[in-house]
């Protein structure tokens, strides 16, 4: 049982074009320490998901995978959904790289998955009301976006937060001296910071529009079908 193993391993699984997960082709990562880091058997375990889900061969980023599992700790998520791993027709996204995904956690709703996965700095995130997963990758600089296209129709990409994006990663260099070729296990803001956040995600649910300071991006729940850019 997952909550029984210490430390707890990374379960992905390739999420299949109906949106469902195929148990039979899981993998399952074991990280060295409580707060990941992965061996080279882990990371080829991990490009068979990422090549299953896009239809194309790369190596995965080390901090990708610690950008996963600190969400799968915090949620006490038991696998995850890949929706969309390596994708190589376009050699200026992310996913050619091994440094990004679409993915969905079991139970846990994707306005909380992204609050959580912000605090980390310097990450990308993706939210497709239409996809059903969230789109998360590594980067030197925090960036969101919301795509309200319908699945299959053309991009409607609107950037949002661009000043919270900015402050998270100040806020991640403060709290944890993180970097973006230095993986951080993760930050504590203080209360007052942690208040504001998550009221900023509230405001742009409701108005569309960014306001104030913080970080964040959409909502959404499930697993879904379609490829996030980035």
């Amino acid at each position: 049982m997952w909550s029984a193993i210490d430390p707890k391993p990374l379960n992905l699984i390739p999420a299949h074009g109906d949106g469902g997960p195929s148990t039979a082709e899981r993998v399952m990562l074991t990280p060295d320490t409580a707060h990941g880091g992965w061996d080279g058997e882990d990371l080829r375990l991990a490009a068979r998901v990422f090549a299953a889900t896009g239809g194309g061969t790369c190596a995965v980023t080390p901090r990708l995978l610690d950008v996963i599992y600190r969400a799968t700790l915090e949620f006490r998520a038991p696998y995850v959904n890949v929706v969309s791993g390596c994708r190589t027709g376009d050699s200026s996204s992310r996913h050619a790289h091994g440094m990004a995904v679409d993915l969905a956690f079991p139970g846990t709703d994707d306005l909380d998955l992204a609050r959580f996965v912000g605090t980390l700095g310097f990450v990308g995130l993706g939210y497709y009301p239409s996809g059903g997963f969230l789109h998360i990758d590594v980067r030197d600089a925090s960036h969101y976006w919301v795509d309200r296209a319908e699945a299959g129709g053309e991009s409607d990409q609107e950037v949002v937060l661009e000043r919270q994006a900015a402050r998270t990663d100040l806020s991640a260099t403060r709290y944890r001296g993180a970097t973006a070729t230095e993986p951080p296990p993760g930050i504590t803001l203080v209360p007052e910071e942690t208040e504001e956040i998550n009221q900023i995600f509230e405001d742009h649910l409701e108005t569309g529009t960014e306001t104030g300071t913080g970080t964040g991006t959409g909502t959404g729940t499930g697993t879904g079908t379609g490829t996030g850019t980035g």
